[in-house]
């Protein structure tokens, strides 16, 4: 009896040890965290801000307010200044060029130079949009359209997207006109399996792989029947516009969009594999990427 009750005792001593050990993690100092989008036909505009740190329970970044920003192209050198209201830094007298090569030179107190290059894309318009069928999927209306475009010799990289634009106009109490809008974005799926992604619902992402150099026909069915609709009866001072977009993107914005995506559809799963998100950023982290939309309206009411 005696040698049990040893035993017990042996075991509870055993489970009530514990060994409570302090581990400092250092905090170290912050990366330049450069965000910026070069789109043909606008303005620059990028975004500085310090790194946080993995234990930091902040909820926003730190924003760099006093740093040196410009724009180079072949010929010329162009500041970018700092808003208080965007919280970027910009130049509303420069727009963005397809086709062209830009370098941003960031400098930061304290910091190493960041020099950032990138070139913006040839702008790819879209040849022939058509309404092939209407059907009914998935408990609702579905379109099945094509979106035709010429691919240009080379490697290229695209995004489709498309939106429907709510417009109310109404008179005040004081009798002011006054114009209300609202974006709302049009689910895409498309029909040929080889592009479609499981992490993007409203967005199809793809390369020229398959087409380099030829005309090519994206077939796509969307979320309701924006499309085949001709007419949709609407209150007064409502009107309705539907949009597709053609993007030609940079390698950079392919590279960035389907890791970002990618990470957000595996997050919170434990059993996914690690995404390392596409960063182009030397000397500090964040993304520079480009892109040249063309826009089609498509269905107005």
């Amino acid at each position: 009896m005696k040698k049990y009750v040893h035993l017990l005792f042996a075991l509870l001593a055993l489970i009530s040890c514990e060994t409570v050990v302090d581990v400092d993690i250092p905090f170290g100092r912050p990366n330049v965290t450069v965000v910026s989008k070069l789109t043909a036909g606008q303005s620059p505009e990028v975004r500085l801000t310090f790194s946080r740190h993995i234990l930091d329970n902040n909820s926003g970044f730190n924003i760099i307010p006093n740093a040196e920003v410009s724009l180079k192209t072949a010929t010329s050198t162009f500041p970018l200044t700092y808003s208080v209201t965007s919280e970027t830094y910009g130049n509303k007298d420069i727009t963005l060029e397809e086709s062209e090569t830009y370098t941003i030179m960031v400098n930061v107190p304290e910091y190493e130079v960041i020099e950032l290059i990138e070139t913006v894309p040839q702008l790819v318009p879209i040849r022939e949009f058509i309404v092939r069928n209407a059907f009914s999927g998935e408990g609702v209306m579905q379109d099945e359209i094509s979106i035709i475009f010429d691919d240009p010799v080379g490697e290229n990289f695209y995004e489709i997207t498309a939106y429907q634009k709510r417009t109310y106009t109404y008179t005040d109490q004081s009798g002011n006109e006054r114009v209300e809008s609202q974006i709302h974005p049009i689910g895409l799926r498309p029909k040929d399996p080889v592009y479609q992604q499981e992490y993007s619902w409203n967005t199809i992402l793809f390369n020229d792989r398959l087409f380099e150099g030829r005309t090519f026909d994206m077939e796509i069915i969307t979320s309701g029947s924006f499309f085949s609709r001709q007419e949709w009866e609407l209150p007064e001072g409502f009107s309705v516009e539907v949009y597709v977009i053609l993007k030609s993107v940079s390698e950079s914005y392919f590279l960035y969009e389907s890791t970002f995506n990618l990470q957000n559809y595996t997050d919170g799963d434990p059993f996914a594999q690690p995404v390392q998100v596409f960063t182009n950023i030397k000397g500090g982290l964040g993304i520079l990427k480009s892109e040249a939309p063309f826009e089609l309206l498509v269905v107005s009411w």
